[in-house]
């Protein structure tokens, strides 16, 4: 598996910085697409021109950042949809122009029920599976995987739930970014949630979780938390379509370049 960080961040705040994450060990990156794009999030040339200088530097982009909420109001749902159908899109533009990607993965997360109470749960769940419906059409005509990060304050909030609705979309561009903090602990056990969706994952995410009594989390770096890390790797590691584990929630260079060395020795 390899090992990727989330740019930006705090150790390259600018592309021409990133080259230097391959001596600590990241060779990918998971990136927002806003910032390679215009507007519209038509990949420019000067974002083509950094996508090849990243590769230069043994730097690919494996995955793309369009986090939107697909519950609420109809008006809010389309115009998150349309936002993640341009980063499909685009994902599929930077792959065509890469030498190193074989591949294009475009996040999301699926939104907060507390924040639309006047939806009825299953008006809710009927509005997130239209939506993927939709986003999947979009993702099969470019030949890009689109990415549901299960998170425990979502719709999609446990490996059910996620696995529930990849089995009623029923697409094969449609699986999971996986992020055990965000769901192990009290919606899952890391096994259970592996189990669940293994046929799905197609990476992962590296942070940790500690759960206080009353449920509230909170997210140190990968290592600093609850999770066995060790297993993680373990349980991944079969897994044939996840070959990039993504760090996240560093929050100083200090973090960073330990939250690295920590991870390393797994990805080996």
């Amino acid at each position: 598996m390899r090992l990727g960080i989330m740019y930006p961040n705090v150790l390259a705040k600018s592309l021409a910085e990133m080259g230097q994450m391959r001596d600590h060990g990241c060779g990918c990156l998971q990136m927002r697409p806003e910032l390679l794009a215009d507007a519209q999030l038509e990949l420019t040339p000067q974002g083509k021109d950094a996508i090849q200088s990243l590769e230069s530097q043994g730097v690919e982009i494996v995955a793309w950042c369009a986090y939107k909420p697909l519950i609420g109001e109809k008006d809010a749902v389309a115009a998150s949809v349309g936002h993640i159908k341009k980063a499909i899109r685009l994902a599929a533009q930077a792959r065509a122009i890469s030498t190193r990607a074989d591949h294009a993965v475009v996040c999301s997360e699926s939104g907060n029920p507390a924040s639309f109470k006047q939806f009825s749960s299953a008006e809710l769940w009927r509005q997130v599976v239209r939506a993927t419906r939709e986003i999947a059409a979009c993702a099969e005509e470019h030949d890009v995987l689109f990415a549901f990060e299960p998170t425990r304050s979502n719709i999609l909030d446990s490996s059910k739930t996620t696995r529930k609705i990849i089995e009623e979309v029923g697409s094969r561009n449609i699986g999971v970014c996986f992020d055990p903090a965000n769901i192990v602990g009290d919606k899952d056990t890391l096994e259970g949630a592996v189990d669940n969706l293994k046929h799905h994952v197609r990476l992962a995410h590296a942070k940790d979780v500690i759960l206080a009594p009353d449920g509230k989390p909170t997210y140190p770096p990968a290592g600093k938390g609850s999770l066995d890390y060790k297993r993680i790797f373990e349980l991944l590691a079969p897994i044939p379509t996840c070959n990039h584990m993504i760090i996240e929630y560093v929050r100083t260079p200090e973090e960073a370049l330990s939250t690295m060395a920590f991870l390393k020795p797994f990805c080996e």
